[in-house]
């Protein structure tokens, strides 16, 4: 049994040598291994050394990359600024837009003045021709007094063809400019002015004068009275003028004083009203009248207000030649004297000029139905005037009708909306 024992402690030797000996065998054989391995590695290493170039490459291109990277960035920088550069030009474009904005806040100003201009200018005529409207009855009541006082010393054609031949030559010089230069386009009013010259300087000239004799101024002036009336009423139903509540009642307040005057604040007086043969001439030269102002305002006209007035006066001194000298034919010519020569310069200077150049400018500013009104003052200025040179005294009555017919043309010469028409 301890032999059994011997022989398994040599078998167990043996098999640790085998094992030794496997191992050793082993270590042989890795051997070559290694030495076929040194000559791989020698191989790899220039394989190696040939990597480190392509590695240097790499990080070069990635410099180039970073670099190109830099450039976009710079470019980047560079629009940047441009667009700050652009911001800060529209900056100083927007701070420098005030001065070409007042500019032209100036230059619409500049083209507004003669707009502004205009407008004021015309404001100015109406204040001028709201101030006429009591100023032109005065011209005309001289013209009433000159037909009183010429009764007896010149007969009426010849007083009106002096009074507007005297007339003609004062106007003429200031207006031969605009008659000569607008020449081609008022020669076709040539016939208007015709029947405008017949209307205003022959019948209410020549028929005022003529029925002067046989008449008083102061029925002269309450004839010429009666005109605005027509005036108002084919002014609104031939010429399109609009007459306001308020005007039509301050026409009537006038027609109220000029009836108080006419009837010298008596109704017994107005049951016996008696009509001569001169009131029936100067009735004809009242429509004459009427008719002439309608037309006046209802024709425009290439001249302004004096020239129209001008040519149209040309035309009634020749208008007035033939009856003139029919008249002279028939009754006589005018003995020359002082007299004779102060009545002519006082019906053209005052009446004549003064009267009916007022008159126009008046119409065309403030139209025919208002304009007409300044006629309800004749009686009131033809009373006043009578008693200073004729010694004809007024009465209560023509205070209380001038009390009546002044706030009434005030009242009927306003606008609409209660403002004073200047």
């Amino acid at each position: 049994m301890k032999a059994s024992g011997n022989d398994r402690e040599a078998v167990d030797d043996d098999g640790v040598a085998l094992d030794h000996d496997r191992v050793a065998l082993g270590r042989d054989r890795v051997a070559p291994d290694h030495d076929r391995a040194a000559p791989d590695h020698e191989r790899a290493a220039p394989d190696h050394e040939r990597a480190v170039p392509d590695h240097d490459r790499v990080a070069l291109d990635d410099r180039r990359v970073a670099l190109d990277d830099d450039r976009v960035a710079l470019d980047d920088d560079r629009v940047a600024l441009d667009d700050d550069r652009v911001a800060l030009d529209d900056d100083r474009a927007a701070l420098d837009d005030p001065r070409p904005a007042l500019e032209n806040d100036r230059a619409a100003v500049g083209n507004d003045r003669p707009a502004i201009d205009d407008a004021r200018a015309a404001r100015r005529r109406r204040r001028l021709a709201q101030a006429l409207l009591f100023v032109t009855p005065a011209f005309w009541s001289m013209n009433y007094i000159g037909a009183r006082a010429a009764v007896g010393h010149i007969d009426g054609h010849q007083l009106a063809l002096g009074r507007w031949a005297l007339a003609l030559l004062v106007m003429l010089p200031f207006a031969w400019r605009e008659l000569r230069d607008q020449w081609p386009r008022w020669r076709a009013e040539i016939p208007q002015m015709t029947v405008l010259g017949a209307l205003g300087m022959w019948v209410c000239g020549a028929f005022v004068y003529i029925g002067a004799q046989t008449t008083t101024a102061v029925n002269i002036g309450l004839l010429y009275a009666l005109a605005p009336v027509l005036i108002a009423v084919l002014s609104v139903r031939l010429l399109g003028e609009r007459l306001h509540r308020a005007q039509v009642a301050g026409a009537m307040v006038a027609i109220a004083g000029v009836l108080v005057v006419l009837f010298k604040g008596s109704f017994a007086n107005a049951l016996a009203i008696r009509l001569t043969a001169g009131d029936l001439w100067v009735g004809v030269a009242v429509l004459s009248w009427v008719a002439y102002s309608l037309l006046l305002k209802g024709r425009t006209s290439a001249l302004g207000p004096f020239a129209r007035l001008t040519a149209i006066t040309a035309v009634g001194v020749v208008v007035l030649v033939p009856p003139t000298v029919a008249e002279i034919v028939i009754v006589g010519a005018m003995r020359p004297s002082w007299t004779v020569v102060g009545l002519i310069v006082l019906v053209a200077l005052l009446p004549g000029v003064g009267a009916y150049q007022s008159y126009s400018f008046v119409q065309r500013e403030l139209g025919a139905a208002r304009t007409g009104l300044i006629l309800y003052l004749g009686p009131v200025y033809a009373a006043l005037v009578a008693w200073a040179l004729l010694g004809e005294r007024p009465q209560w009555f023509h205070a209380l009708g001038a009390a009546l017919i002044l706030p009434g043309i005030w009242l009927a010469t306003r606008q609409a909306d209660g403002r004073s028409s200047g």
